[in-house]
């Protein structure tokens, strides 16, 4: 037995044929398993490069041989089992599609596109309301990612009239859809993409916007913010300013009434809501896209706005954050101080003033609060150059507003911010607010008179004494570069139409800073007292104008003018 175990058990036919079956069928296993082994680790970047070096090139050609067959059989496809795959796809692998884009060519995927919306606008419509706006949202952020050159070449070779046609159909069936996939999208990537875009293809866009269903656009712009009011804000703090900018300017050169008719369709509530959360999270860049804007193009938009869309502004007004706004205001301003001058230089003053008139009845508290949020100095700088280069164009917009609404809106600005008029005025260029005024005088004499009888005395002499005592060299500066004449016409008008201010107005002003008023103005009081034909509304008023009630510290000359003044009255009085 024990023999047989050593030597003659593996010498035995039988074990021998049991071990050579064993032997084959190992070897068999092996044969099979090792292959599979490897091409289990190598299948996915087998496939990939199949894809990326054969069937790619291969579609690329095709494509340019074919462009009509793909617009041929997607309309014959099923949308539903085409949704579906598409979706599943986004879902499972969104880097797929990003990667495949890589080895597209951007200009024959755009031809064929173009003939697919060209031909097939509905099915493509139908086709996007299926899909998933999540899964979209997560692939755009990618492809937005690691595609970012063919994106900026399919954009340049994209038919806009074809693209807009599908984008209006989509809005219209499922106006839901771009909020819910805008909802996914990751900000900073969608930004980088427009700066590309608006950089290198500014007039395509243009061409695109010109070619939107404003209705739908509307639509679209008021779900989104109202969906999603924090994408916008940080969108657009991440788009470079200059190039928004350019591209806003071939927008305005080609489509204004584009803007024009978007606008009037839009929710002033949700629009308001965006401005704020913008200017809130960065005032700054509001600034910097301002400074690379060209003032004429964009007052020749502001003027169809504003002519067709009155209601719309004076309505967003209303819902704009005061003091937010003007940390934007003193933002621009700062950075900017030139581009107000040289926009209101080009504005239509009828349209303007109309909006203005709207906006100051339907919300003068708002006017109001913004005004006391602004900087003075620096809205000072800006209103120096305004009145320096558009003197005229400020006196005609002046002569254009509504009385009751200016003084409205005089009497609650001067009521909450009375010390700001006086920072405001004090910073002031006499020489080039004196031209200013001495315009508006001469052309519209009128306007103060028809102003002051819808402004509060009470509120008006406080604010005049609180001007007097902190710059009582201000307005003998602008008074002497008026000149009498047109300040005495005005006077005339101011008086015959409001007999009772002055009286009403003296009282509450501070003798010795209206003495240094007339110090500083002696000659211009003289002169005006030769000059006034309407004395007699005047007498009884300003009688206490004299030396004994100044407490003794009118200038000889100041006297002197002051008592010619009054006895000139008082002869004219006697004579009637």
């Amino acid at each position: 037995m024990v023999a047989y175990l050593k030597g003659d058990f593996l010498l035995n036919p039988k074990f021998q044929r049991t071990l050579n079956v064993a032997n084959l069928i190992l070897l068999v296993v092996i044969i099979l398993v090792i292959p599979l082994f490897i091409a289990f680790g190598v299948t996915d970047m087998f496939v990939k490069n199949w894809t990326q070096n054969v069937l790619l090139p291969q579609t690329n050609e095709f494509v340019q041989k074919n462009p009509q067959f793909l617009a041929d059989m997607i309309g014959k496809l099923d949308r539903k089992s085409i949704m579906t795959m598409v979706n599943n796809a986004f879902q499972k692998e969104p880097n797929d599609l990003s990667e495949y884009l890589k080895h597209l060519d951007s200009n024959l995927f755009a031809n064929s596109v173009n003939i697919i919306m060209r031909e097939n606008p509905e099915f493509v419509s139908k086709l996007l309301t299926g899909l998933d706006a999540q899964a979209v949202g997560n692939i755009v952020n990618i492809i937005l990612k690691n595609n970012k050159d063919f994106t900026n070449s399919l954009v340049a070779s994209i038919d806009k009239k074809a693209l807009t046609d599908s984008i209006n159909e989509t809005m219209k069936v499922n106006s839901l859809l771009l909020p819910d996939i805008v909802a996914g999208l990751n900000p900073d990537l969608v930004a980088r993409s427009i700066n590309t875009i608006a950089t290198h293809h500014s007039s395509v866009i243009s061409s695109l916007i010109g070619s939107l269903d404003t209705n739908a656009i509307a639509k679209l712009i008021n779900q989104i913010v109202t969906a999603r009011q924090d994408f916008t804000p940080k969108l657009l703090t991440a788009i470079d300013a200059k190039a928004i900018a350019k591209l806003v300017n071939v927008i305005l050169t080609n489509n204004q009434n584009f803007l024009s008719d978007l606008t009037g369709n839009l929710d002033t509530k949700a629009v308001a809501s965006l401005v704020n959360d913008l200017m809130k999270k960065n005032p700054k860049l509001t600034s910097d896209i301002i400074s690379g804007l060209s003032p004429s193009l964009i007052s020749e938009s502001v003027n169809l706005i504003t002519k067709n869309n009155t209601v719309f502004i004076s309505s967003l007004v209303g819902g704009l954050d005061p003091k937010i706004l003007a940390v934007t205001v003193n933002k621009i301003l700062d950075a900017t101080p030139n581009f107000a001058g040289n926009l209101i230089a080009s504005l239509d003053t009828n349209a303007l003033g109309k909006v203005v008139n709207n906006s100051m009845k339907s919300a003068p508290q708002f006017f109001s609060n913004l005004v006391g949020s602004l900087d003075p100095a620096l809205l000072a700088d800006s209103s120096n150059y305004l009145i320096k280069e558009q003197g005229n164009n400020v006196s005609i917009l002046v002569s254009k507003l509504d009385m009751p609404a200016v003084g409205a809106l005089t009497n609650t600005i001067v009521k909450n911010n009375p010390k700001l008029l006086s920072n405001l005025v004090g910073s002031l260029d006499p020489k080039g607010l004196a031209v200013s005024t001495t315009n508006l005088l001469k052309d519209q004499p009128k306007f103060l008179a028809n102003l002051s009888g819808e402004i509060d005395p009470k509120i008006l002499g406080n604010c005049v004494k609180i001007l007097l005592e902190t710059h009582p060299e201000l307005l003998g500066e602008i008074t002497a570069q008026i000149g009498a004449k047109p300040l005495a016409n005005t006077v005339n008008t101011l008086l015959a139409k409001n007999p009772n201010l002055v009286k009403e107005l003296l009282p509450q002003l501070n003798p010795e800073a209206v003495s240094e008023l007339l110090n500083r103005s002696e000659k211009e009081v003289l002169a005006l007292a030769k000059i006034l034909m309407n004395g007699k509304n005047m007498l009884g008023r300003i009688g206490f104008v004299h030396k004994s009630n100044m407490g003794g510290k009118i200038s000889a000359p100041a006297v002197t003018a002051t008592t010619t003044l009054i006895d000139l009255l008082t002869t004219e009085k006697k004579r009637e």
